[in-house]
């Protein structure tokens, strides 16, 4: 199956798009009941959202995003119907911001399936926080970077040792999949070599689609540029066998590279 970009609707324009909280309790086939609703009246679903429940018996909250074409004259029927459906508690449409923004307000906090909290920003935001490190710190900014980002690789390995992950492996696997699904970047394993005998090993990962290095090709950098993606490989390796790794970028999109690739010397 092709990979395709996957849109969180917290923000988007709201001229052509209506949004719709829809607060069910979680029944087999209540989904399709609702978006039967939609069917009937011609109106094209684009996105649906959901917050989960922590019992069958407490409501969870449905965010649907909808296409505004057809909806002027049917509009209060549907929210009718859809408020008939046994199992809806309510529904609300959320009304377009000032330069008609729709902007999801009831989804807070955002959490991943551990429970834990998640902050979202766009790539933009990151640019302009990695220019400034770079432009005003140098390369005390950079180093900066890596221990930041070893801090989080040290804190991912405690959580997953605490999970049960065991094996090194593993873990790699884990991390790469948890990347790819937070957006961060695509990875794979491309060579393994480790012996926790000796706890000492060598592996080499590829990654595409760098968020920080094609940050730092857009603003003119020609070098190996993640930094905090590098602190973060070694602080997740160094947090799981107990010992410090070396980690080298040895290709870069930044300078030309097709794909950035790390190698990992415990």
């Amino acid at each position: 199956m092709d990979e395709k970009p996957l849109v969180i609707n917290s923000l988007i324009k709201g001229d052509q798009v209506h949004g719709y909280y829809v607060e069910a309790l979680p029944r087999p086939g209540v989904l399709w009941k609702i978006l039967d609703v939609f069917r009937k009246y011609n109106v094209n679903v684009l996105s649906i959202n959901f917050s989960p429940t922590p019992s069958p018996e407490k409501p969870g909250l449905i965010f649907i995003v909808a296409e505004a074409k057809g909806l002027k004259d049917v509009e209060e029927r549907l929210m009718k119907d859809v408020e008939e459906v046994e199992e809806v508690v309510s529904i609300e449409r959320e009304e377009a911001k000032p330069l008609g923004l729709l902007i999801d307000q009831y989804h807070f906090p955002i959490v991943n399936g551990l429970g834990l909290r998640c902050l979202l920003t766009d790539e933009k935001a990151y640019e302009a926080s990695l220019k400034l490190v770079k432009e005003h710190l140098g390369s005390p900014g950079l180093a900066l970077l890596y221990h930041e980002g070893r801090a989080i690789g040290l804190g991912y390995a405690r959580l997953l040792k605490e999970l049960g992950v065991e094996d090194l492996k593993d873990l790699v696997t884990i991390c790469l999949a948890y990347a790819k699904s937070h957006g961060a970047f695509k990875g794979e394993l491309i060579e393994y070599n480790f012996n926790p005998a000796t706890n000492k090993g060598r592996l080499v990962l590829r990654i595409y689609d760098l968020w920080e290095c094609e940050t730092a090709k857009r603003s003119g950098v020609r070098e190996p540029s993640s930094h905090k993606t590098r602190g973060m490989i070694a602080g997740l390796i160094e947090g799981f066998v107990g010992k410090r790794a070396s980690v080298k970028e040895d290709k870069c999109i930044a300078k030309g590279d097709k794909y950035c690739q790390f190698t990992v010397e415990i």
